[in-house]
């Protein structure tokens, strides 16, 4: 439901690629998108689509951005933690 109500009206436009994240040990996974938008847009939406925080990337980094606040936690770069399904 959210992902259908987000894709109608979230004013955003273009390629959308889906993917899913997960905990370090995959006991806890969520669908995604990945989207090209500025930091206070995508807290913005996190925080209308009642998430706690989002992911954000910027050059090589990922970061966690808590949507109260804006605080922003380094997780290192996104590259190694990107999995391929088996």
């Amino acid at each position: 439901m959210r992902t259908r109500d987000y894709s109608k009206g979230s004013g955003i436009t273009g390629p959308n690629p889906g993917g899913t994240g997960c905990s370090p040990d995959s006991r806890h996974a969520e669908a995604g998108y990945g989207i090209v938008i500025d930091r206070d847009r995508a807290v913005s939406l996190g925080w209308e689509f009642q998430q706690e925080a989002i992911l954000w990337m910027e050059d090589n980094g990922l970061f966690l951005i808590i949507c109260a606040g804006g605080d922003a936690v380094s997780l290192g770069d996104w590259e190694s933690r990107v999995h391929e399904e088996k």
